[in-house]
C-alpha cells in the first residue's frame, strides 16, 4: 500500500507513523513523498506535483515480490485528493497499473490549486500555523471528475467477486 501524506508534507512524520501501524498488521506499506516541504505545523509548497511520477511509485510498489502484484493507495487530506485524482486520471486515461483499491480518510470535495504555504503562515510562530484564510480553491470540472470517477472506482469495487 502506498500512503499518501496530507499538505503536512512528507518530512512531518505521519505518513511513516501510518505506514509503520499497517506494516504491523501485515501490510507493506510505503510512505511516499510526492511533494517535499512542509513539517508538522505547516504546510509545504504545493506545486508542480507530478501525477506521473506516483503512477511510477506505485508501480515499482507493484514490482515487490510480497506484494502479489496488488497495490493500494491510502491518502490523508491533500493525499486523498491526490490519491482520488491519480486514480480517476489513470482510469479516464487508460493509463495500466491503476490501484487496486483506494483509500481516502479526509479529502476536500474539490480540486485545491497550488499554493505558497508561507502565505498562510504567521511570521515566527510555528505553532500557530494556519491564519485562519483558506488558500484559493479550485472548484472546476477536475473536481466533477474526480467525484465522478470516485463513485465509479466504488461502485465498481462493490461489483467486484
Amino acid at each position: 500500500m502506498m500512503i499518501l501524506h496530507g499538505s503536512e508534507g512528507a518530512w512531518s512524520g505521519w505518513s511513516h507513523r501510518n505506514a509503520v501501524l499497517l506494516a504491523a498488521h501485515g501490510f507493506l506499506a510505503f510512505p511516499f513523498g510526492y511533494y517535499q516541504g512542509g513539517n508538522v505545523w505547516n504546510a509545504g509548497n504545493i506545486h508542480e506535483v507530478s501525477l506521473d511520477r506516483s503512477a511510477a511509485a506505485l508501480e515499482a510498489l507493484r514490482g515487490f515480490a510480497v506484494s502479489s502484484g496488488r497495490v493500494g493507495l491510502y491518502g490523508v487530506s491533500r493525499g486523498a485528493e491526490h490519491a482520488l485524482l491519480l486514480t480517476s486520471l489513470m482510469a479516464r486515461d487508460g493509463v495500466p497499473g491503476i490501484a487496486d483499491a483506494v483509500a481516502a480518510h479526509n479529502p476536500p470535495d474539490c480540486i485545491c490549486g497550488a499554493f505558497d504555504g508561507r502565505a498562510f503562515r504567521k511570521v515566527g510562530d510555528p505553532e500557530t500555523g494556519w491564519l485562519g484564510m483558506a488558500p484559493s480553491v479550485l472548484c472546476s470540472d477536475a473536481g466533477q471528475t474526480v467525484r465522478v470517477a470516485a463513485k465509479r472506482l466504488a461502485t465498481s469495487a462493490m461489483r467486484a467477486p
